[in-house]
């Protein structure tokens, strides 16, 4: 799997519409100080910003640096350090009421660590190291039980893991066999939903948990056209999927895969050195998001822009200079480069279906 990502970064919101380079009737937005919900120097600000209702959690650094402070406040502003680390790549942050989790990696060593809001420390609560081949840092978060995946390539197996926060205590979720390549490609989880990506009876396929629920999961086959799986979502709303993948001739694509059909309808196709932002898709209500990044000389803000897809009217709108977004239950939080002047990360939100707040 690969990653392509700024280490840090800032941005503004504003309210000035233009036209999309996608054409037709899709907007390209500008985001302003004045729409900003906060704005933090350029020097010392949030990477990944997580709101869980009355906490905020937040991995904070600087442009082209590899040091990071995991902070956490009341509020997007007060934000009181309370972890730092250096010289590593952080690609997966994930938080609720009660915790926060995420990814170090360093080379193929990756240390996965928990803050406990409880007891207001940070811990390693697992080691996937660089001796057992490459590691997939991918992480989840459910109540008190972080999932993550783990491959065993000597044993042609790959697992879903779970730990535990609360008693410390690791099992084996649900395993995968596979044969070549297709071991597990990739988790994520979103709304007491789990979505596992690998090989179930010789063929790359969707597994998804009902974490609510129980019971066993659900398995979609993927389409032979579909390579390798880079991130994976599923819409409760819709029961539809949002997958970024690579094809059988190498071109990687944005697509949705319906509620009744195996088919990938390609919504979008990246051209060559453009990728999608830390390798991630969202979809919610049948609205896709994802962060565009090209891979270019020039200002680095304008190489980034939050992608807003409605499904239904195939009409997209675009959040220029906007590097970061997570999904809330009140809506998009985004975060966004200034349009002029490199000096400033803009905090603002859109609900959920599009409009702005």
């Amino acid at each position: 799997m690969k990653k392509r990502f700024f280490c840090a970064a800032v941005l503004a919101l504003a309210l000035v519409f233009a036209v999309s380079a996608c054409g037709g009737g899709n907007i390209a937005v500008e985001l302003v100080e004045e729409t900003a919900w906060a704005v933090y120097p350029i020097e010392k600000a949030p990477v990944k910003l997580i709101n869980t209702g009355d906490v905020w959690y937040a991995l904070m650094g600087a442009y082209g640096n590899d040091d990071y402070a995991f902070a956490v406040g009341e509020n997007e502003v007060d934000l009181k350090t309370v972890y730092e680390t250096e010289n590593v790549t952080i690609w997966f942050f994930e938080a609720n009421e009660n915790y926060a989790v995420w990814s170090e990696r360093n080379g193929n060593f990756c240390e996965i660590k928990l803050y406990s809001r409880a007891t207001g420390e940070v811990s390693t609560i697992h080691t996937l190291s660089e001796h057992d081949g490459y590691q997939n840092a991918n992480i989840g978060l459910w109540g008190g039980d972080v999932y993550f995946l783990e491959t065993d390539y000597s044993a042609g197996k790959a697992a879903v893991m779970c730990f535990h926060a609360p008693t410390g205590e690791l099992s084996r979720f649900y395993e995968f066999t596979y044969a070549g390549d297709l071991s597990a490609m990739n988790l994520s989880l979103a709304g007491g939903v789990l979505l596992a990506v690998g090989n179930v009876g010789g063929k790359a396929s969707l597994v998804r948990f009902d974490l609510s629920a129980g019971g066993e999961p659900t398995v979609r086959e993927l389409a032979k056209k579909v390579e390798y799986v880079f991130d994976a979502a599923y819409d409760a709303v819709t029961g539809h999927y949002a997958i970024y993948y690579k094809d059988v001739n190498r071109q990687e694509h944005i697509g949705v895969i319906s509620a009744k059909s195996n088919a990938v309808a390609n919504i979008y196709t990246f051209a060559e050195n453009v990728y999608a932002y830390e390798d991630t898709v969202s979809m919610h209500g049948g609205r896709v998001y994802w962060v565009t990044q090209v891979n270019a000389s020039g200002i680095v803000s304008d190489h980034y822009k939050f992608t807003d897809y409605d499904f239904k009217s195939h009409t997209y709108t675009e959040y220029l200079r906007t590097f970061g977004f997570t999904l809330a239950e009140d809506g998009v939080y985004l975060l966004s480069f200034n349009k002029q002047d490199y000096d400033g990360i803009y905090l603002s939100k859109i609900f959920l279906g599009g409009k702005k707040q």
